[in-house]
């Protein structure tokens, strides 16, 4: 309706003109057989224009009957399909593929009497860290971080020792040091490499390894498998409806994605006591995909 709110503001910017008064108020009658003529009296008239009042209206007219026909046909598409007889179905479709990159979370945690001591630990370890990623050519765009914070760490007095205690405030959780956490989300996008990756982080002071995830890098030509396949699907549960209630099935009428195609994680990493690099199993990763479908139906010959 975009067109239409343009040609309303132009509207709003033009002018219409407006005739001369004599134009439409003449001397009386009465009074011009009396009077001597002049040469304006007898020049030709010049044609009448159009009341500005008229105007106006045709202008309006001409969008009001734009704005009630142009929805109508839409509408009345809409209408026809659904007076149409038809049958709703749905379809999934899934397609499996072997993971070739892995999100994981690494970082360090330390612990000291003071903020500064316990940030001063960390910052030498994470240096140590990104150093080994370096090693490892994980590249700055696969780094980011997740987590930083510094927070302080309390200890509570023996409640039998508080008892003896007359001072409320000895009665208040104490400070006893601060931790200091920076943690990063690191891709590993050669798969192949993840366990020397994994040994590589611990070895530079990582404390903190968790939340691996396994995943297919380019997915657009998965997905569209998936899509292709959750369509077979529908037409299959189509077909067999209309058979069981004697009917044949008839073009497609309207196809919808139900929340759009989904990846679906494989397996956590796994972690073994060994003298070589880490062992990691990542599966399989499968991609799915769910659609609503209305097919139309014709009576059986």
């Amino acid at each position: 309706m975009e067109w239409i709110t343009g040609v309303l503001k132009i509207l709003s910017r033009h002018r219409f003109p407006t005739a001369p008064f004599q134009r439409h108020h003449k001397e009386p009658p009465m009074l011009g057989k009396y009077l001597p003529r002049t040469a304006s009296d007898t020049a030709p008239a010049r044609p009448a224009s159009v009341p500005p009042l008229a105007t106006a209206i045709g202008f309006s007219s001409l969008i009001v009957a734009a704005i009630l026909t142009f929805p109508a046909s839409a509408f009345g598409q809409e209408q026809e399909i659904d007076d149409l007889p038809s049958i709703s179905v749905s379809g999934e479709g899934e397609v499996q593929s072997k993971p070739d990159m892995a999100a994981i979370s690494v970082g360090v945690v330390t612990e000291a009497e003071s903020a500064k001591q316990a940030l001063e630990a960390n910052n030498e370890a994470m240096q140590r860290l990104f150093e080994s990623l370096d090693q490892m050519q994980i590249e700055d765009k696969d780094r980011q971080t997740v987590r930083f914070d510094i927070s302080p760490q309390y200890r509570r007095e023996d409640p039998r020792r508080q008892q003896l205690q007359q001072d409320d405030a000895s009665r208040q959780p104490r400070i006893v040091g601060y931790q200091v956490t920076n943690q990063l989300r690191i891709k590993v996008r050669r798969i192949s490499e993840l366990g020397n990756v994994l040994d590589a982080v611990v070895a530079a002071g990582s404390n903190r390894v968790e939340g691996i995830q396994f995943a297919v890098d380019n997915q657009d030509n998965l997905l569209d498998e998936a899509r292709k396949a959750a369509i077979e699907d529908a037409r299959r549960k189509a077909q067999l409806f209309a058979k069981a209630a004697d009917v044949s099935l008839g073009r497609v009428l309207r196809i919808q994605e139900r929340g759009g195609a989904q990846p679906v994680g494989g397996p956590r990493m796994m972690m073994m006591a060994e003298g070589r690099s880490t062992p990691i199993a990542s599966g399989e990763q499968t991609i799915s995909a769910q659609v609503d479908v209305v097919f139309g139906l014709k009576e059986s010959r």
